[in-house]
C-alpha cells in the first residue's frame, strides 16, 4: 500500500520553492500518489492578473527537474496562506503537505511566525518541511534512495516508523531506524568511574535494540529490511548528525503535536529537528478518520509536464 495518495506542494514562488516541489515530485514519484501544486495569492486577485499568476505558475511547474510525465494539477486561491493551506488539505483528503521552511534570526522568531510553523503546527495531516537548501543528489528518476527515521519507542513510535517503512517500501529505499538514548538516561548524578559509565551505555544500548528489533517486526514486512542505529546524546542533534553521516534525503520523525489554551505546540523534538536539519524533515502525524467526509467537488486543473 502507498504511504501517501494526495500531496499537496504549497508554493509562494520564493527561493524554497524549486526545493519544496522537487520534493515533492520526489515522493509522489516514490509512492505514485496525486500531486497537486497550491498557491496561495495575498492580496485576492482576478481577472487578467490571475490569468497571468496561473500562467507563471504552470510555466513553473513544467521546469521542474525530475517531473517527468507526472500528472501534476495546480490550484489558485486567494486568502490567508495558512488558513487556505490548511483548509484546502482538510477539503481534498490531503495525506502529506509539503511546505518550504525558513530559519528566522532570535528577534524575527519572537516577533514573526512564518506560514511553514503555523501549518507544520496545525496541519492534521502528514507534513514535509523543506529548507532553503538544495535537495540532496538522488538517482536517476528522482526517487528517494535513502531514509532515516528516529524513534523514541513511545507507544506513537510504530505509526511512526509504519509511515516510513511503507514509504522505503513502496521507493525501494534504504531505510535507517533511528533511537537516541538522552544524556539524563546515562549520566549519573554523581561521580563513577569511567567503565561503569561505559557498562551503563552497553546494558541500555542492549536494551534500546531488542525494543528496536520487536518493533520493526511489527511494522516491516518479509519484502524490506531496515538498519538500525542506536546513539547517545541530545536528540536532535544526534538525529541531525546521523542523517548527515547515512547520505539520508529524508528524515522522518514524529510530530508529537499537543494544546494548550486553544494553541497547537509541536513537540520539542521535532521542532529542534526541523530548525537544525538541512534535509527534508517528514513529521509523521496520522490523519484523523472521520465519518462522513468528502472531498470538494471542485477539482483541481491539470497540468501537464513535459
Amino acid at each position: 500500500m502507498a504511504s501517501f495518495r494526495h500531496i499537496v506542494a504549497a508554493l509562494d514562488l520564493s527561493r524554497s520553492s524549486a526545493h519544496v516541489l522537487s520534493e515533492a515530485v520526489a515522493v509522489a514519484r516514490s509512492c505514485g500518489a496525486r500531486l497537486t501544486v497550491l498557491h496561495v495569492a495575498t492580496p485576492p486577485i482576478d481577472g487578467e492578473v490571475r490569468d497571468d499568476l496561473r500562467e507563471l505558475l504552470a510555466d513553473f511547474i513544467s521546469e521542474a527537474p525530475a517531473a517527468g510525465a507526472l500528472p501534476i494539477h495546480l490550484d489558485l486561491v486567494a486568502g490567508d496562506p495558512g488558513r487556505e493551506i490548511l483548509s484546502f488539505a482538510a477539503a481534498h483528503e490531503v495525506d502529506l503537505i509539503v511546505i518550504g521552511r525558513r530559519h528566522h534570526g532570535v528577534v524575527d522568531r519572537l516577533l514573526l511566525e512564518s506560514v511553514g510553523e503555523i501549518v507544520t503546527r496545525q496541519a492534521r495531516c502528514a507534513v514535509l518541511s523543506v529548507g532553503v537548501e538544495p535537495p540532496a543528489r538522488r538517482p536517476a528518476g528522482g526517487v528517494l534512495s535513502d531514509i532515516l527515521c528516529a524513534v523514541d519507542l513511545t507507544d506513537t513510535s510504530g505509526e511512526t516508523l509504519d509511515l516510513a517503512s511503507n514509504l522505503a517500501l513502496t521507493a525501494s529505499a534504504r531505510l535507517t531506524v533511528l533511537h537516541v538514548i538522552d544524556p539524563s538516561r546515562w549520566k549519573p548524578p554523581l561521580p563513577v568511574a569511567p567503565e561503569e559509565v561505559e557498562a551503563m551505555q552497553n546494558t541500555l544500548a542492549a536494551e534500546a535494540y531488542e525494543r528496536l528489533a520487536i518493533l520493526l517486526s511489527r511494522s516491516l514486512t518479509a519484502e524490506h529490511r531496515a538498519d538500525t542505529l542506536v546513539s547517545f546524546g541530545l536528540v536532535p542533534n544526534q538525529i541531525v548528525g546521523a542523517a548527515s553521516a547515512a547520505g539520508a534525503q529524508l528524515l522522518v520523525v514524529g510530530a508529537h503535536s499537543r494544546r494548550f489554551l486553544g494553541h497547537t505546540f509541536l513537540g520539542s523534538t521535532a521542532r529542534e529537528v526541523v530548525r537544525l536539519a538541512l534535509r527534508p524533515v517528514l513529521l509523521a502525524r496520522p490523519a484523523p478518520k472521520e465519518a462522513g467526509a468528502r472531498t470538494s467537488d471542485r477539482p483541481s486543473e491539470p497540468v501537464a509536464v513535459h
